[in-house]
C-alpha cells in the first residue's frame, strides 16, 4: 500500500492498446428485450425467464458464468450474452474485420434466441425503449453492480432508472492507431453522434403512452447523471487528447470498484482519489481504471482497446449490421474520416447537446443551422459509403449495407415515425409491430447473399 497509480501510468495503458491499420476491426452490442403479448417484460426467475434462456443457450455451445447462484453472463468463442439492469439481453460480438462477420453474428443469435422462445409467447422485439409496462414495475436482476448503480443513479438525475431498466440500444466499437488517430476518430463521432441518434431513433412510446419524443431513450440518457454522459463537451472544446479525458475521468465520482468483499459502493470517491491513496488498503491498478471506464456513459467512450459509439436505439435487424457499416466507412478510410471533420467542425462542442436534444425530440425532422437533420445525415452517408467503396477487398460491397439507412434518409423519417403510425392504427398491437419476424424471413444484406 502507498504506490499511486501515476497519470503517465494511465495515459501509457491507453496507448497499449493502439493497434496497426491492418488489424483495425469492428465489433458490436446489441441490446434487446423479450416481451409478452401484453407487453410485460419477462422477469428474470420465471419460467422461461432471462436466466432459463441464458441457460439455453448452452445448446448452442455457450458457457455460463456465474455471480453467486445465478447465471449472469454467457460466453463462446470471443462473443459474450450478458444481461442489463431490467433483463435486456445484450451480445457483444468479437470484433471483426468485415460487416459480414457482424450481420452472421446478430443473425445467428436472433436465431437461436427464438429457437429457445418457441412454443412460448415470449419475443425479441426491435425498439430502444419498453413501450407498455412502466419501468417502475420491472424489477432489478440480482446483480449486485446494480443495486448499487440504483441507489446512485436515483440521486443523479431523474431518470437513472428509466435509463437503466426501460432502454435497448445498438453500440459499435472501432480500433485507433495512435493518438492522432483516437483524436481524429473521436472528434468526428462526437460530431456525428447526434446525426445517429436521429436517423435511428425508434423509441417513441413509454407506459402505454406516446411521448412526443422520437427517441425516448436518448432523452433519458440527457437526465441519467450529467457526471458521466453527453457529449463531452468540455473535453473536446479545445480538441480531444488522451491528458483532457484522463482529467474527466478522473473526477467522475465511482459508482462501484472491487473491493475484498467483490463489488463495493464507490461512496462518492472519484477515480483521482483512489488513483492517489488507494482504498481498502490497496492501491488502485489499471484494471481498476477500466472498471471504473465503463461506468461512465458518453455518447463516445474510449478505453483503451476501443471507442465505443453509443447513440443508436435498438432498431430492426437489417439496420443493425447498417450500424456498423456506417462508422466502418467514416472511421477506417483516411479520406472520409478527413472529410467527416467537416461535420465535427460545424456542429461545434458547445452545440452538439443542443443538436442531440434536437434529435431525441424530433429525429431527421429536426432542424439545426436551417437544415433539416436529414439533409445532414444525408452527407454523413455519402461520406461513409465513399468511405466503404475504397476499402479493399470487402468495402465496396459493403456499401449494400447502407441501403435501409439511405432509405430512410430519403424518405425523411426515422424509425420511430413507423411505430407511432402502428401505435395510432392499434394501441393494443404494439408488441405484434415492433417483433422481430422469424430470422430467415428477414433478407440478407451479406455481399453474395
Amino acid at each position: 500500500m502507498g504506490r499511486p497509480l501515476s497519470r503517465t501510468e494511465m495515459l501509457r495503458w491507453f496507448e497499449r492498446g493502439h493497434k496497426p491499420r491492418s488489424e483495425h476491426r469492428i465489433g458490436l452490442e446489441w441490446e434487446k428485450e423479450l416481451l409478452h403479448p401484453d407487453g410485460r417484460r419477462i422477469r428474470f426467475h420465471e419460467p422461461g425467464g432471462v436466466e432459463d434462456i441464458l441457460k439455453g443457450l448452452t445448446q448452442f455451445g455457450w458457457t455460463a458464468e456465474f455471480e453467486g447462484p445465478h447465471v449472469v453472463k454467457m460466453a463462446r468463442g470471443g462473443a459474450t450474452v450478458t444481461i442489463e439492469p431490467g433483463g435486456q439481453i445484450e451480445l457483444a460480438t468479437p470484433p471483426h474485420l468485415g460487416i459480414a462477420g457482424i450481420e452472421a453474428d446478430v443473425r445467428g443469435h436472433l436465431r437461436e434466441l427464438q429457437t429457445i422462445l418457441q412454443g412460448s409467447d415470449v419475443r425479441p422485439v426491435a425498439i430502444g425503449y419498453t413501450p407498455v409496462e412502466s419501468v417502475k414495475d420491472i424489477p432489478f436482476v440480482p446483480k449486485q453492480r446494480y443495486a448499487i448503480m440504483e441507489r446512485i443513479l436515483k440521486r443523479t438525475g431523474t431518470m437513472g432508472h428509466a435509463m437503466m431498466k426501460g432502454t435497448t440500444s445498438v453500440q459499435v466499437t472501432v480500433d485507433m492507431t495512435s493518438r492522432e488517430d483516437a483524436s481524429r476518430k473521436v472528434e468526428v463521432a462526437l460530431g456525428v453522434s447526434p446525426l445517429v441518434t436521429a436517423l435511428f431513433a425508434n423509441s417513441p412510446l413509454a407506459d402505454g403512452r406516446d411521448t412526443g419524443w422520437a427517441s425516448w431513450r436518448a432523452r433519458c440518457w440527457q437526465h441519467t447523471d450529467p457526471a458521466r454522459t453527453g457529449l463531452l463537451a468540455d473535453v473536446s472544446a479545445k480538441g480531444f487528447t488522451y491528458e483532457r479525458y484522463l482529467d474527466w475521468l478522473l473526477d467522475v465520482p465511482m459508482l462501484f470498484y472491487r473491493g475484498a468483499e467483490g463489488i463495493e459502493h464507490g461512496q462518492g470517491r472519484t477515480f483521482r482519489d483512489f488513483a492517489a491513496s488507494g482504498v481498502d488498503g490497496r492501491d488502485a491498478t489499471t484494471d481498476d481504471l477500466a472498471l471504473h471506464i465503463n461506468t461512465t456513459f458518453p455518447e463516445v467512450r474510449v478505453t483503451r482497446d476501443y471507442i465505443e459509439l453509443r447513440s443508436a436505439d435498438n432498431v430492426p435487424l437489417p439496420m443493425i449490421p447498417a450500424l456498423a457499416a456506417l462508422w466502418k466507412g467514416l472511421m477506417y478510410d483516411p479520406e472520409a474520416l478527413e472529410t467527416a471533420q467537416a461535420i465535427a467542425a460545424a456542429i461545434p462542442p458547445w452545440e452538439r447537446a443542443r443538436v442531440q436534444h434536437i434529435a431525441a425530440s424530433d429525429g431527421l425532422a429536426g432542424r439545426f443551422k436551417r437544415r433539416r437533420l436529414r439533409s445532414w445525415m444525408a452527407w454523413v452517408l455519402e461520406i461513409a459509403a465513399d468511405g466503404l467503396s475504397r476499402q479493399a477487398p470487402d468495402g465496396p460491397a459493403e456499401v449494400a449495407y447502407l441501403t435501409p439507412l439511405q432509405e430512410l434518409v430519403q424518405r425523411g423519417e426515422s424509425p420511430a415515425i413507423a411505430l407511432w403510425r402502428a401505435f395510432e392504427r392499434d394501441e393494443g398491437a404494439v408488441v405484434d409491430a415492433i417483433a422481430y419476424p422469424p430470422v430467415d424471413e428477414i433478407p440478407a444484406f451479406a455481399p453474395g447473399s
